[in-house]
């Protein structure tokens, strides 16, 4: 349990980190497709962590 909840903890904080810089992203999305989708898949795991951390 303690290894499941950091594994998310890395999830959560390496989601928030791109955010502030969506233009560069989007401009690394054109050239790497793999890992802005990677990244997308991140940042929708935060926001289903925040909503379940809402209930």
């Amino acid at each position: 349990m303690t290894s499941e909840k950091s594994r998310q903890e890395r999830v959560f904080s390496w989601g928030l980190t791109p955010a502030p810089s969506q233009s560069v992203v989007s401009k690394k999305s054109k050239q790497q497709k793999q890992p802005a989708m990677l990244n997308t898949i991140a940042i929708e795991t935060v926001k289903n962590r925040i909503k379940l951390n809402q209930y």
